[in-house]
């Protein structure tokens, strides 16, 4: 019995022991220099999210804010040696009203806040894709492309190979929602989020949902004509648009905007 009681004597002064290290260790550690402008300017460097915007039965983006970690900023300052408020470690904190929870909301634009711009195109039976992606990767750019059942039967592979390099592939159907297509999409090419582009018949499935304007013809015309920050610009496939793409993405180089995939542009 007594030496039980030894046991629980010995065990109870290494936890006092260890308690009161941890206490002066944090004693010491907000008295540090570092810590106290931490704390007293991390607040400045905090930025606030922004909620999706909801207008009836459509959504557009919002945007994640930001939250100092003030142990990891400590702790990131302290091996450099000083304070300095490049080495702050943040936390994201994501918009309560997001479109990642209204997947029911169809997608009119991205966020009209921040100056992108994203290209998508809907590909038919006999598109050659390649036209569209020698004028793209001249630009260094990544699009979007929209595509049918038949398409897909007969490209699954490259379908694949436009995920795997930073293209983002959606699926466009008059009659039904191809959970095949998807499930390629997702658990083969890994891409992490479906798409789906909005006409009367089709349903999306837990997917986003995009509706807006679809160019068919006089490209160059239509894009001066309607491009707004967060604009989601869609094209048809077809002989005139080879004529106009380099128009097209000049043109928008030139206002300043930055041309990214859908999945970039809706990221919040």
């Amino acid at each position: 019995m007594k030496k039980t009681f030894e046991i629980i004597g010995l065990l109870t002064l290494v936890m006092f022991s260890f308690f009161i290290t941890n206490k002066t260790a944090l004693v010491v550690k907000n008295m540090d220099d570092i810590m106290i402008e931490i704390k007293h300017n991390y607040k400045n460097y905090n930025i606030n999210s922004k909620d999706a915007i909801i207008n009836n039965d459509t959504i557009t983006p919002g945007i994640s804010g930001r939250k100092v970690n003030i142990n990891k900023s400590y702790k990131a300052m302290k091996e450099y040696g000083k304070y300095n408020d490049k080495l702050y470690v943040y936390d994201t904190i994501k918009p309560k009203l997001s479109i990642q929870n209204n997947k029911d909301k169809y997608i009119v634009s991205g966020n009209r806040n921040i100056r992108q711009i994203s290209l998508s195109f809907i590909l038919k039976d006999n598109s050659n894709i390649k036209n569209i992606l020698d004028i793209l990767d001249k630009n260094d750019i990544k699009a979007s492309f929209f595509i049918n059942e038949d398409w897909m039967t007969d490209n699954n592979y490259t379908v694949i190979d436009l995920i795997q390099t930073g293209y983002t592939i959606g699926i466009n159907d008059d009659n039904k929602y191809n959970s095949w297509i998807d499930a390629i999409i997702k658990n083969v090419g890994k891409q992490k989020e479906g798409y789906c582009l909005y006409n009367d018949n089709n349903q999306c499935e837990n997917n986003y949902m995009i509706k807006t304007d679809i160019y068919t013809r006089n490209y160059l015309m239509n894009v001066k004509k309607d491009i707004h920050n967060g604009s989601i610009i869609i094209m048809n496939d077809n002989i005139e648009l080879y004529k106009e793409l380099d128009s097209v993405i000049e043109f928008i180089k030139s206002k300043g905007y930055s041309i990214v995939s859908l999945e970039k542009i809706l990221t919040e």
